[in-house]
């Protein structure tokens, strides 16, 4: 396959590869370099429900994103970044929601979120996720495997087969 680790570390040894990586490194160090990984702060959630303030909560839940996009490069072409692209994992994974918060559901009668939902930005962190553990399957830690494996089965995979959604009902509509 194209995504091998050894194939994607020989493109980046190309012209085109080089200035992807370089690129990627400037904009990581002027980003995060020495900065630590943050996990989202449930704080910023709730302020989108007090007072409508979803700029913080949205900044920090793409920073985050992007940290892992680089690193995915940085990583392929040096191990050094390995450990972060761990910890990175790590955060994405402790998230209680990979879903953008306005984009939960609420059952009105009972007040309850309903974090199951599976929107645009659960499924693309999900993508993101099982990309890495393809990709980087024989370099990252076993436990950090496990717990990638876990969080796409309880927020993307066992969610998805245990209700039907709107748009399956729908077909032929818009679909």
């Amino acid at each position: 396959m194209d995504y091998e680790y050894k194939k994607l570390k020989e493109k980046l040894n190309t012209k085109l590869g080089e200035k992807l990586y370089c690129s990627c490194l400037a904009q990581y160090n002027k980003r995060f370099q020495k900065k630590d990984v943050l996990s989202l702060p449930y704080k910023y959630f709730k302020d989108i429900y007090k007072n409508g303030d979803r700029a913080k909560y949205e900044y920090e839940y793409f920073n985050i994103r992007v940290r892992l996009s680089y690193l995915q490069i940085l990583a392929i072409n040096d191990d050094k970044y390995l450990t972060e692209l761990e910890e990175t994992i790590s955060a994405i994974c402790d998230e209680y929601t990979w879903n953008l918060p306005t984009h939960i559901l609420i059952d009105k009668e009972n007040g309850k979120f309903d974090y199951s939902f599976i929107d645009l930005f659960c499924a693309e962190t999900a993508l993101a996720l099982s990309e890495t553990l393809f990709i980087f399957q024989d370099k990252l830690s076993f436990d950090i495997k496990e717990r990638i494996k876990f969080s796409l089965k309880t927020k993307i995979i066992d969610n998805f087969e245990s209700r039907s959604f709107w748009y399956e009902k729908n077909i032929g509509t818009n679909w």
